[in-house]
């Protein structure tokens, strides 16, 4: 399924409405990936306008052959959920229309990069980590060290083309930042860096918040080699 990670709280009422829409498109489940700070902060947000009644009549009516309404269930048309087949050949089909569905996916990637092009340090994050990720950058910017933020916003699919874009030529290490121990977000990293140069990580579990001082302090030591 897509993931979406959402940094802000606007971010997860935005991602929350793509989300619907994704689902609605494709018939398959979207999560979003909105951790325990994203769920209990507090923050302005703007709300899109509602649909009108007209809009919202003719959305059902386009999925009068399919969508469960509350009619009596008809096996023959709609309202028919079957995730496996009994025949192997339908299955294989089904899974094969699955994983084309799955490579339109690539249109829909999200990212922030954020001051990649000449960091000798760029940070891989997601969610609150991101968001703590990005504030390092600015305080490591006005400070006059070069660092950088690859944010995904789609976990999955995950950017793999972002990590092309750092300068390796420049770039000491990948610091992976995550509330994860241990680390799951790296594997992908890992992936998206081919080796091109260290990957570090940060981390933190068990209910911590990821501290700035926590990320700076790593940062510096990377620069510090």
């Amino acid at each position: 399924m897509m993931v979406l990670a959402p940094a802000t709280v606007q971010e997860a009422v935005d991602l929350t409405y793509a989300a619907f829409d994704y689902a609605d498109r494709d018939m398959n489940p979207v999560l979003i990936l909105a951790d325990g700070v994203i769920g209990t902060m507090m923050e302005p947000v703007e709300l899109p306008e509602m649909k009108s009644d007209e809009e919202i009549a003719a959305i059902r009516a386009g999925k009068a052959k399919w969508a469960c309404t509350g009619h009596q269930l008809d096996y023959a048309n709609r309202a028919w959920i079957q995730p496996g087949q009994w025949d192997t050949k339908k299955m294989q089909a089904e899974n094969e229309k699955a994983a084309a569905m799955y490579a339109t996916w690539e249109k829909d990637i999200m990212v922030e990069e954020y001051q990649v092009e000449d960091a000798e340090v760029v940070i891989a994050a997601y969610g609150i980590s991101g968001r703590i990720g990005k504030s390092v950058v600015d305080i490591c910017r006005a400070a006059g060290k070069k660092v950088g933020l690859i944010r995904p916003i789609t976990v999955h699919p995950f950017p793999y083309a972002s990590f092309d874009h750092i300068n390796y030529d420049v770039c000491k290490a990948v610091l992976d930042v995550e509330m994860s121990i241990p680390a799951q977000l790296v594997q992908d990293v890992q992936a998206g860096v081919k080796g091109r140069c260290p990957i570090e990580t940060c981390l933190c579990s068990g209910g911590n918040i990821m501290s700035r001082e926590a990320v700076l302090e790593a940062v510096d030591a990377i620069l510090a080699k």
